[in-house]
């Protein structure tokens, strides 16, 4: 019992706990017939389409455009070469990443962690690769949205580790320790910056703090320059250059009554960091850690804070558990010096700070299980058959609403039905997909599958659906706070504009018609108009005046 809570824990035994928790989440996932998405599918559409473009041989942030890093895609068009060019090729990606995470959180923690928190620790940040929320949500609100964000809190945290708590028991393993920070930094520039800003100055934090991190602070200056070289490196102009007009088009958020509304909406997670701050004063007041200790722990709850304000949630900070650990490793210390009877008591406070890890991993674990329950439940769901699609798998409405607006055949009872549902987007999952098949199924019947096609929405499903040519140096996503290319650009190479008379943000369509009104009235025509579309077809040549 002492070995398990109480020592730092050996590789072996640490990968092999790490495992027996890990491989079955693994198991529900990819054991599950379909990928299921309850919510936000068109930011699982995203993630396809930018994945689909590297597949075909385009350039991140040279061909197509877009703030965010090219790892998330890159994942996911792996998975392409391995099962194939559909969406559960998401999974697969996302797998990937969860192995290669598990293997740096064991390089972190075995000379760190006692062996179960160390498990714990492993397993969390596995997880939270793997599972399908949008973390601080229900768990049963099932969604592959913003699978950045995720990998960007695991990575964290295990960064944190390393450069906060210092090894136990005299070990020293700086060339692994500063070998995994590296990557890590570097793999977060490439996931999204603001985890990669944080990072980087949460290295420079602990240069200054950590004493383990300040005893070797060469090789650490020497890691933070070479990355600063690989950040701003010729290569990376074009991301920089992405990243610099989302921010000149307002996707900051700086609103002080923003940071105040998502401390004031997760209240209870903050909470609960301000309690382990709290208790980590206290310790220093008792001399049990160091300054530098202290202040890694308000490190920890400030860049939480910061980096939620930049996510589109308002709660859900894996990293709140990194002050908890700080007060393990510090009851730790105090066990292994103390009595044998005093060591007992001491088991019991290590497990009462191992609390938030394991709560953490339930939720993980609740989510994962519910998702490859709710997979199974065929007769609940529409899964779509073919196109790129295959697999995919939406839950089917009660009511269909949105073909009495496009026919505009309304029943006496639309009003009522429309107040009774519970609606969180402009259209349902189901809606979504539906408009989307019967785009794909028009434009193949009437030859023009292989066609470039551009779709005035949040997304362009079009060309990963079809596995037609995605069109080039557009934005992947569109949005207010993302910046409007020039028309030329955006719609370059395009053969077809299709908008969407139910988009999934209107505001966004509307914005776009009226921003290339001129360029769609001189470079496009209208071809046709179905229940759900309009679309354009590029001219064959450019009208005269007279026209």
């Amino acid at each position: 019992m002492r070995g398990m809570f109480l020592t730092p824990g050996e590789p072996l035994p640490l990968l092999a706990l790490s495992a027996v928790l890990i491989i079955p989440a693994i198991w529900a996932v990819l054991s599950s017939p379909v990928i299921y998405s309850r919510e936000m599918t068109w930011d699982l559409m995203f993630n396809l389409d930018g994945a689909w473009r590297l597949y075909n041989g385009q350039t991140a942030h040279v061909d197509f455009h877009d703030p965010l890093g090219t790892l998330p895609f890159a994942a996911t068009a792996l998975g392409f070469y391995v099962v194939g060019t559909k969406p559960f090729a998401f999974l697969i990606g996302e797998t990937i990443v969860a192995i290669l995470i598990t293997v740096l959180a064991v390089v972190a923690v075995k000379n760190r962690l006692a062996l179960v928190p160390a498990a714990l620790f492993v397993t969390l940040c596995a997880l939270l690769t793997l599972v399908p929320l949008v973390i601080g949500d229900l768990p049963t609100e099932y969604t592959f949205a913003m699978a950045y964000n995720r990998f960007g809190w695991s990575l964290l945290g295990i960064l944190y580790v390393i450069i906060f708590v210092g090894p136990r028991d005299g070990r020293r393993p700086v060339l692994t320790d500063v070998i995994a920070a590296a990557i890590i930094v570097v793999a977060l520039y490439y996931v999204k910056i603001t985890y990669f800003g944080v990072a980087f100055a949460g290295v420079g934090v602990a240069l200054m703090t950590s004493r383990h991190v300040r005893q070797h602070y060469r090789a650490w200056c020497v890691v933070l320059a070479l990355i600063a070289l690989i950040a701003l490196a010729p290569f990376n102009h074009g991301y920089i250059a992405d990243i610099v007009d989302a921010i000149s088009a307002g996707s900051v958020r700086t609103q002080v009554s923003l940071f105040l509304r998502n401390f004031a909406y997760g209240s209870a997670e903050q909470s609960s960091v301000i309690a382990a701050d709290l208790v980590l004063f206290y310790l220093w007041l008792q001399g049990r850690v160091s300054l530098g200790t202290l202040i890694a722990g308000a490190f920890v709850f400030v860049s939480g804070l910061f980096l939620i304000s930049q996510n589109a949630q308002e709660q859900g900070i894996p990293l709140y558990v990194i002050p908890t650990l700080l007060i393990l490793v510090a009851v730790c210390d105090w066990a292994r010096a103390a009595r044998s009877d005093q060591s007992r008591h001491a088991i019991a406070l290590i497990g009462a700070a191992s609390c938030p890890l394991l709560l953490f991993v339930f939720y993980a674990n609740v989510a994962v299980f519910g998702y490859h329950l709710k997979a199974q439940q065929t007769a609940e769901i529409f899964v779509v058959e073919d196109t790129n699609l295959q697999g995919l798998a939406v839950p089917r409405d009660r009511d269909n609403v949105i073909d009495e607006f496009a026919t505009d055949h309304y029943s006496p009872t639309l009003f009522g039905r429309l107040r009774t549902q519970r609606v969180r987007y402009e259209l349902s999952q189901y809606e979504y997909i539906q408009t989307v098949l019967e785009l794909v199924e028009f434009l193949r019947t009437h030859g023009a599958a292989a066609s470039s096609v551009v779709v005035i929405d949040q997304v362009n499903p079009l060309p990963f659906a079809m596995g037609a040519r995605a069109p080039r140096r557009g934005n992947l996503w569109w949005a207010k706070e993302i910046a409007w290319r020039p028309p030329e650009e955006a719609f370059g190479d395009t053969d077809y504009v299709a908008i969407p008379r139910f988009p999934t943000s209107r505001i966004v369509v509307e914005q776009a018609l009226t921003h290339y009104q001129e360029y769609f009235a001189t470079e496009f025509t209208p071809a046709f108009a179905r229940r759900y579309w309009t679309v354009l077809k590029r001219r064959s040549t450019r009208p005269t005046s007279s026209d």
